[in-house]
């Protein structure tokens, strides 16, 4: 009897718990959302964009078929369909990508291993400390941002974790950059070192 009532006890306190987190997440405004939003909802919260006729997509009496449409054929400086679809990027469409300033790129390697070097213009939120790195992420990283993430090589899965995690937080635009920090260092595109006095 004595072990029934301390079950039903720990029972109770993991659904109390449980309730109070939620309620605690509903009411702050950094909210993280309980259940990841859809791809038809990412597409229809994507940024506004100018198509080359001068017309804004993106508008609200545009349908999801037409800001596909736009995506794919008229925007050169956002990712197609296909690369939605896929979840990543090549080294050539990524280095495209980053000249038109409209991504973030995140390297989820350790804080060592991005201070020896990194891609110019990638931010380090390493995977295995994303926790302490929450503030960081949300300081840096707006919710409807286009992120891409990298790790050292095809062989590492820190960048898929990541982009994993981010979309469980809310992140409603995130790709990977798979060939990782290996490719892009041997294409002779830009890269960078952070020294100590830099941080």
């Amino acid at each position: 009897m004595s072990f029934l009532k301390e079950l039903l006890a720990g029972v109770l306190i993991i659904v109390v718990g449980g309730l109070v987190g939620v309620a605690q997440n509903a009411v702050r405004d950094d909210s993280i959302p309980l259940v990841p939003r859809s791809s038809r909802e990412m597409v229809q919260n994507e940024p506004t964009r100018e198509s080359p006729a001068g017309k804004k997509s993106g508008s609200p009496e545009d349908t999801l078929d037409e800001s596909l449409t736009a995506t794919e054929t008229t925007s050169p400086d956002w990712p197609t369909e296909a690369e939605l679809s896929s979840g990543e990027l090549s080294r050539e469409r990524l280095r495209v990508l980053m000249e038109t300033g409209n991504i973030i790129v995140v390297d989820a390697r350790s804080e060592a291993e991005f201070a020896a070097g990194h891609i110019t213009g990638a931010i380090n939120i390493p995977y295995d400390a994303l926790v302490d790195q929450y503030d960081k992420l949300r300081e840096l990283v707006p919710m409807d941002a286009m992120v891409v993430c990298y790790c050292e090589s095809v062989t590492c899965d820190e960048s898929e974790n990541l982009a994993r995690e981010l979309g469980f937080m809310g992140y409603s635009n995130v790709l990977i950059y798979k060939a990782g920090w290996q490719d892009w260092e041997t294409s002779g595109y830009p890269t960078a070192e952070t020294h100590e006095t830099e941080q």
